[in-house]
């Protein structure tokens, strides 16, 4: 698999709780920078803690008001068809309550309902998902469908009824606190993708920032490679999260949540991803940073794109960064200049190594209630 050795010693107690209370490092955190700091020598300072990003960051970049417009799937669809964003082709809310039809002429609140409008479009292939999911939850996927008899093809390829497979979806759940399931078409990989890992739809997680100069900084990206048996690529499903170059589009090493030593080849597939070109990816960059500027109160966004044989296009947006797949191929975001740049002009509070002030800090007051308690 190609798993390149890791021999740098674990970080010792002091220097975990230095990280713990003053980096706002969490359990995780130390797998994938704290443990061996990501160079010989490194102690794990250069690397943002979660906690510090969950409580210090994120807060200060994105108004907890401006969330849902990310957070509820329907609303987003709409509001990329508004900007003029590629996105998938959406063809309604199924719900009990609110379930409708993209163009809002017909209800979606039936399984009856559901099977009429998939019979009136016709699409190929079919995904359901919760409209306030995440990490690739409770998600229906469908590859293909024969119109004609009725049936179709799982993305774990069994083969099966519409009707079957869309009868388990509750009309009445949902996530999050968002209400329904949004009902979106299947999208097909590009084949550089497919030639990786032709499990799932494979998407980029690209992470922007608009800067108070008003340009949309790209501060990561990773390509996540599914998994066999798996119907998604998330990160915490499974899958690989290789890094690709912000400048030139083009692939390095990979790693997996379970172990975040560098990998050069897919456990699955064994097709070798490194120096790989992505494609399209000028226009990737052009369709984030497009993006970043249209969602007001979001300044920092996570996207996910998929790359058609056509083209990308925005899966979803994220409010929530996924912080560690994007450190992870990096010598940590603190010892980069540019965005210790960007958050000081945003008025971001960064970490100082100030351990009393960690330790009563936000991600403190949980145990300091309970010892009230």
């Amino acid at each position: 698999m190609g798993t390149v050795p890791d021999e740098r010693p674990t970080v010792g107690r002091l220097a975990r709780a230095r990280l713990r209370y003053g980096w706002g490092f969490e359990s995780s955190d130390f797998r994938f920078y704290g443990a061996d700091g990501g160079a010989p020598g490194n102690d794990g300072t250069p690397y943002l803690g979660y906690r510090w990003y969950r409580y210090k960051v994120r807060d200060v970049l994105n108004s907890k008001w401006a969330r849902s417009v990310t957070e509820d799937k329907w609303v987003f669809a709409r509001l990329a068809d508004g900007f003029g964003l590629a996105a998938p082709q959406t063809y309604g809310l199924y719900d009990r309550t609110y379930g409708t039809t993209w163009d809002t002429q017909r209800p979606l609140r039936t399984l009856q309902d559901l099977l009429d409008e998939i019979d009136r479009l016709r699409p190929d292939g079919l995904v359901l998902k919760p409209n306030g999911g995440m990490q690739g939850l409770q998600l229906v996927v469908l590859r293909s469908i024969d119109h004609g008899a009725g049936t179709a093809i799982t993305a774990a390829g069994d083969a099966t009824t519409l009707e079957r497979a869309l009868c388990g979806i509750d009309p009445a759940a949902g996530l999050g606190g968002y209400p329904g399931h949004i009902v979106q078409e299947h999208l097909h990989n590009h084949p550089v993708f497919d030639e990786l890992a032709p499990y799932a739809t494979n998407t980029l997680r690209v992470q922007t920032m608009l800067g108070d100069d008003g340009e949309v900084h790209l501060l990561g990206a990773v390509l996540r490679l599914s998994r066999r048996g798996n119907v998604v690529d998330n990160f915490s499903q499974g899958g690989v999260a290789v890094k690709v170059d912000t400048m030139t589009g083009r692939t390095g090493t990979g790693v997996t949540k379970k172990d975040p030593r560098r990998i050069h080849a897919h456990p699955d597939s064994g097709v070798e991803f490194a120096d790989r070109q992505i494609p399209f990816w000028d226009d990737v960059v052009s369709l984030v940073s497009r993006g970043g500027r249209c969602l007001t109160g979001l300044r920092a966004i996570g996207w996910d794109i998929a790359v058609t044989p056509t083209g990308p296009v925005v899966v979803e947006a994220n409010n929530n960064w996924d912080l560690q797949i994007l450190q992870a191929h990096t010598d940590g975001f603190l010892a980069d200049p540019t965005f210790r740049r960007l958050m000081g002009e945003s008025g971001v509070p960064l970490p100082s190594g100030q351990v009393w002030r960690g330790f009563v800090g936000r991600w403190a007051w949980p145990v300091l209630a309970r010892v009230r308690a």
